[in-house]
């Protein structure tokens, strides 16, 4: 895509600007004076370069003077028209000691507008002597705000000067990757990015209210994609983050898209925004437990109030950092506090934050949660407050008030670490918990499928023991009924022996006495049948004829029948016995 810079005028002042500066008045006297302070730059004796040397490069090698570059800024900041200042229209200053006539004597500045001009063209024609030898006089220039027709060409300025610092402090590869160039600027808009489309979306709702931005595809838009994309493509690891098109616009209301595109370079990298703008933001945690820190110690009252309402430092303090307060205030405080960021470091964005908490303490202290957030974050609250000028002054007074010492941004940031080393072991360690838990619970859940499988198995037995208890009693009653049987068998037998050996003791006394044929016997019985007795007169006895065996030399005998029986029925009555123990077991 092809870049709109010849669109945009080439001045440090934004499009916006150069459409008022040609609706103002009295044109010829403003031409005039622009023209009598080119003379003066001209015969000033302490520029080192002439205001018609080329203008210098963007981005000089580290560790050269930026000299020629501060007397060309001076020369460019004296063809620019002038911007509209607190309180009216102001006239451009003239930067030297000498007057337009040449005459040698000195010329004193007319109005404010123009001695505060006529200041910062001293400043950009001695910017290398006013960085390192009057750094006091440089911050106290910033702090009353930088004018509009120069602060462009001084950004780039504070930025590479800040660039020479951080590439002359640092070592090995890092201090390389400080001093690289990248890649032209045309070839990075010529190449694809993955984010086309997002940016897309997103530029639509970056100040839409600003009428360098408001037309939608317009010159500003374009030029706002084409910045976005190529750092995109030129920081793949960054990529694209939501935030950065309000800081690449308010660079941009200041200074053409290229030098906006290494403006932003220098922002990401040399004053350490680059890790706010991650994927993972794995800066933004570390500044707001700072800011949070400094808040408490600062403004413990207005920090407890906070936490009774719930109210965290990561609610509101987010997109300050994310955009440099681009969203929260007017962009005239917007810009005046960019002036002291570029020329210190990202201390002053901590130091703008606690002057925002303790400018409105009171006012806070009054408010519920809904009432902090609104007030904080919202158009209404802090954008509000700051549109007068008065305000504005208040808000840099404040801001100037609070100090911030860099030593103890670093021990928070080590406190920061140690915190997450141990809230990363905490978590190592949940995390092996959870492990173990999720193994446990496994294991559980086998253990509780085999619990289920032998309670079904349980009950299966319990059925059968229950069927074998039955079975055994009845076999217990059976071995009772056999036992009674086999009692009334040995008794039947035992009384049947005695009566059985009277009768054959009766037979061996007769035998005594003498013998007695059967024929005897027979006679005896056949008498008797003879004499007509009836078989109802004889004796009788209640025992049944059975075979019977002749019994050892004692003359006793036994029936084999009632014995057989005996001791079939005890012979069953064990088998019983038997099968109850092996039931039992």
């Amino acid at each position: 895509m092809s870049t709109v810079t010849e669109q945009l005028p080439r001045d440090p002042r934004t499009h916006v600007e150069a459409v008022q500066a040609s609706e103002d008045g009295d044109e010829s006297m403003l031409l005039a004076k622009l023209e009598a302070l080119n003379r003066a730059l001209a015969s000033d004796e302490k520029a080192v370069v002439h205001v018609d040397n080329d203008e210098p490069s963007d981005a000089p090698e580290a560790g050269t003077s930026t000299s020629s570059s501060a007397a060309a800024a001076a020369s460019t900041a004296a063809a620019a028209a002038p911007s509209r200042q607190e309180g009216g229209e102001a006239g451009a200053g003239q930067d030297g000691d000498r007057d337009s006539t040449g005459s040698g004597e000195a010329s004193e500045p007319s109005s404010p507008g123009q001695n505060i001009l006529w200041q910062w063209g001293e400043v950009l024609s001695n910017w290398d002597t006013f960085y390192r030898r009057k750094y006091r006089k440089l911050w106290e220039l910033s702090v009353q705000g930088v004018p509009d027709a120069v602060r462009g060409k001084v950004w780039e300025l504070m930025a590479q000067s800040k660039r020479q610092a951080v590439a002359t402090t640092m070592m090995g590869f890092v201090a390389a990757k400080n001093t690289d160039q990248p890649a032209p600027y045309e070839e990075l808009l010529q190449a694809d990015s993955p984010h086309e489309k997002l940016i897309r979306r997103d530029i639509a709702r970056t100040f839409p209210s600003h009428e360098l931005f408001a037309e939608r595809e317009g010159l500003g838009q374009e030029v706002l994609y084409n910045v976005i994309k190529a750092y995109s493509v030129y920081d793949p690891e960054v990529g694209y983050c939501q935030g950065s098109p309000f800081i690449v616009g308010l660079l941009l209301m200041h200074m053409p898209e290229e030098e906006a595109f290494h403006l932003l370079i220098s922002l990401m990298r040399d004053y350490n925004l680059r890790g706010l703008f991650r994927p993972s933001m794995a800066d933004l945690p570390l500044r707001l437990y700072q800011l949070n820190c400094l808040f408490e110690a600062t403004y413990p009252k207005l920090h407890a109030h906070f936490d009774q309402l719930g109210v965290s430092t990561s609610m509101f303090a987010s997109q300050w950092f994310l955009t440099l307060f681009a969203t929260t205030l007017p962009l005239s405080a917007v810009f005046r506090i960019l002036d002291l960021f570029l020329l210190e470091d990202l201390t002053l964005l901590f130091r703008a934050g606690l002057a925002l908490l303790g400018d409105n303490h009171d006012y806070l202290l009054r408010q519920n949660m809904e009432g902090v957030l609104l007030f904080l974050t919202k158009r209404g609250g802090l954008y509000d407050r700051y549109t007068s000028e008065e305000k504005e002054a208040g808000l840099l007074d404040a801001i100037v008030e609070v100090k911030v010492a860099p030593k103890r941004l670093l021990k928070l940031e080590r406190d920061y670490q140690t915190v997450k080393a141990a809230q990363a072991a905490e978590e190592s360690e949940l995390s092996r918990l959870r492990a173990e838990c999720a193994e446990l619970k496994e294991r559980n859940r086998v253990l509780e499928s085999q619990v289920e499988r032998l309670e079904a198995e349980t009950g299966v037995l319990a059925e059968k023991l229950l069927s074998t208890s039955v079975r055994l009693h009845k076999r217990e009653e059976e071995m009772y009924d056999l036992k009674q049987s086999v009692a009334d068998l040995q008794n039947s037998s035992i009384a049947w022996s005695e009566s059985t050996s009277v009768e054959v003791d009766g037979g061996n006394e007769g035998e005594a006495t003498g013998d007695v044929s059967a024929e005897d016997l027979c006679d005896d019985f056949g008498g008797a049948e003879d004499s007509g007795d009836s078989e109802s007169d004889l004796p009788t006895t209640t025992s049944t004829p059975v075979r019977t065996t002749p019994l050892p030399s004692d003359g006793g005998l036994q029936s084999a029948t009632y014995g057989s029986d005996a001791l079939d029925a005890s012979i069953a009555a064990e088998a019983v016995a038997a099968e109850v123990d092996e039931s039992h077991h």
